[in-house]
């Protein structure tokens, strides 16, 4: 872990300068920004669910293996089945491009 926080450490500095993501950590953005944002994590996690379930009998991976601890996709999908309704995926989809075009690309 230590040494994938040292790799991530300058993109990880670069997001969190933005003033979007510095607004957003104070909780100084507007319910669609807040959704925007719930909407690209649920593809996020769920594309990093998939890969720790993929190796969790891997030796190296194992011992970091905390499914509980780690997996978000599931409280992700009712938050946005509250905020976009029950077909929430294709909403989040579009909002996900969205946030991804208003941001200029390189919010995370």
């Amino acid at each position: 872990s230590e040494a994938l926080k040292e790799a991530t450490k300058e993109v990880h500095v670069q997001a969190e300068n933005t003033d979007f993501m510095r607004n957003f950590q104070k909780g100084q953005v507007s319910l669609d920004e807040f959704k925007l944002v719930m909407s690209s994590l649920y593809f996020v996690y769920e594309a990093l669910e998939e890969e720790i379930n993929r190796n969790k009998d891997n030796p190296v991976f194992s011992p970091v293996y905390f499914p509980l601890e780690l997996h978000r996709k599931d409280a992700l999908e009712e938050d946005l089945e509250y905020f976009y309704g029950t077909p929430f995926l294709r909403w989040a989809l579009i909002a996900g491009c969205a946030l991804i075009t208003l941001m200029g690309l390189y919010i995370f």
